[in-house]
């Protein structure tokens, strides 16, 4: 229970601080692999930011909630990746999940803060629940053998 209220009030401290200094920064560049990432239901997203030095990295979800991230925090099914500076993976990913998510870094120079931002859309793909085909005049089928020729226009 210590370490948790200790990790707990490090957290606390750390986006004091970040506001504080959030007040006269600059804005930085932040960059990710990817702007879209698409999965499947019950698997895992891996979203991770980068820029030229990180101080503090906070991840805020599509419902505005703030994940911040830091070596071996766990937020339920969603962790800090391991050796990221400012990596965010959910496992078990969800339709709540789906949505554009930012990714905040700041970055101390010279006790000067300098911010920057950058968002990711997660994308959760699902099956349709059905499929038809309109063939007017995009198809010919030859219907009279066992086996159909099919030939797109």
């Amino acid at each position: 229970m210590v370490k948790f209220v200790a990790a707990m009030e490090f957290l606390s401290l750390a986006v004091l601080v970040s506001a504080i200094f959030t007040a006269n920064g600059e804005d930085i560049s932040v960059q990710s692999d990817s702007s879209t990432i698409s999965v499947r239901p019950g698997e895992e997203a891996l979203m991770s930011c980068r820029s030229d030095s990180v101080n503090f990295c906070n991840f805020i979800s599509p419902t505005g909630k703030s994940f911040i991230i830091t070596k071996g925090i766990k937020y339920g099914r969603m962790e800090a990746i391991e050796g990221e500076d400012c990596g965010l993976k959910i496992n078990q990913v969800t339709d709540a999940d789906a949505g554009e998510w930012k990714c905040s870094i700041t970055a101390i120079t010279d006790g000067n803060a300098n911010v920057g931002e950058n968002k990711i859309t997660l994308v959760v793909l699902k099956a349709p629940k059905s499929v038809s085909l309109d063939v007017t005049d995009l198809l010919s089928v030859t219907p009279t053998e066992k086996e159909a020729t099919v030939r797109f226009f």
